[in-house]
């Protein structure tokens, strides 16, 4: 047994003797260094990202060859498949099948050994999407409360944000997990956006990129005017209502410390701008009449208004008295009723002039008359302020 220890060229050469003499031959016997492949990792497998859309190779190639060849069992591209460390680039079939195998050829510079290959195996993970909802919309003042969901289950969120339009505050840079941002839009009158850029993760991989768009709808301003703050029994009441945000609706409710009659309520909503209401109370001292009113526009609600009116009693109907006949007086007494609310006073119409002793008196006493006149006085119960008074006429006839 011969043991050839170095790859180089060996002669042998044989001697035979014997009685008849002595032979002798040679041959030459030439060791060639084996090749080897080697695709550059151990294990021969990896797992990469779904959106990981190439690869580096580092293969190795040791002995004496002559060419090094990758290929793929699916449809990548290699940036070279004629060199130790091309680029891999995924295909449709790569994604599709989330699996791929490169095989590395190595051929010897000789006929005498055979070429070798070196497998490497690749794992693709699934592909990852957000599949919630990737628009909302909320009202000035409340929370974004987002949850986002992707389709691997057991992902993680990451996320940034920016303002897109208008004026916004409580926008966090950035966040993991849910989003509850609390947002208020500057503006009381128009929409203001930001965007949230979410990526889920799940075994260390980023999935697909996902925007979500949030409208910040803006909290309404309601204004609401009366047209008078103080007003008397059986007269109108308009308050006027307006809002700075568009496609307004308004409801409205009213309470008051004591009998009044004609305050109606709007529990549904409504698009009028303003009502009226004729305002009656059979008191005989001032009602306070509050009004609450709600606006809501794009399901936006304002900050809730109160219109404090007061309603002042309509004053006593006036009553003169019957109409009195006298022979020859020089004296009479009036007769007016006395006023529960209000103040009556007694003027004369007419002549001949007499003397009222307590114009302010419902039962004063007159003097001054003479025969063969007719007398008329006048007894107004007047009210507080814009409030009407009222009349009524006695005639007093002396003759």
């Amino acid at each position: 047994v011969i043991n050839f220890t170095d790859n180089v060229t060996y002669t042998i050469n044989l001697t035979f003797t014997n009685n008849c003499g002595t032979q002798s031959t040679s041959q030459t016997i030439t060791f060639l260094s084996a090749v080897t492949a080697n695709v550059g990792v151990n294990p021969k497998s990896i797992t990469v990202c779904y959106n990981e859309n190439t690869l580096q190779l580092n293969g190795t190639a040791s002995g004496g060859y002559s060419s090094v060849l990758w290929a793929s069992n699916r449809n990548g591209t290699f940036s070279n498949n004629a060199i130790l460390n091309p680029i891999y680039t995924f295909g449709s079939t790569d994604k599709l099948n989330l699996t791929t195998r490169l095989i590395l050829t190595v051929t010897p510079n000789n006929n005498a050994c055979q070429p070798v290959t070196d497998t490497l195996n690749i794992t693709i993970r699934p592909q990852n999407t957000v599949t919630s909802s990737s628009t909302k919309s909320i009202c000035s003042g409340s929370n974004v409360s987002y949850t986002p969901i992707a389709s691997q289950t057991g992902s993680t969120f990451s996320w940034t944000s920016s303002t897109v339009l208008g004026i916004v505050t409580g926008l966090s840079a950035s966040g993991t997990g849910n989003i509850n941002d609390v947002l208020t839009n500057s503006s009381n009158s128009s929409d203001a956006t930001v965007k949230y850029n979410i990526v889920a993760i799940k075994d260390g991989c980023n999935g697909d990129a996902f925007e979500l768009t949030v409208t910040i709808k803006p909290k309404p301003v309601l204004t609401a005017t009366p047209s008078s703050t103080i007003i008397c029994s059986g007269q109108g009441l308009t308050v006027n209502l307006s809002s700075t945000a568009s496609s307004a609706t308004y409801t409205w409710s009213s309470t008051a410390n004591g009998n009044i009659s004609g305050n109606t309520n709007q529990i549904t909503a409504t698009s009028n701008s303003s009502f009226t209401h004729n305002l009656s109370t059979t008191s005989t001292t001032d009602i306070t009449l509050t009004y609450t009113i709600n606006s809501t526009s794009n399901s936006c609600a304002a900050d809730a208004k109160t219109v404090t009116i007061t309603v002042k009693p309509g004053v006593s109907t006036s009553n003169a008295g019957t109409d009195q006949k006298l022979c020859n007086a020089t004296t009479a007494t009036l007769a007016g009723n006395s006023p529960t609310v209000g103040t009556g006073t007694w003027t004369q119409v007419g002549t001949p002039t007499v003397t009222i002793a307590n114009s302010s008196l419902n039962n004063t006493s007159i003097s001054g008359l003479s025969g063969n006149n007719t007398y008329r006085f006048v007894w107004t119960i007047a009210g507080t302020g814009s409030c009407p008074n009222s009349t009524d006429t006695v005639e007093i006839i002396n003759r």
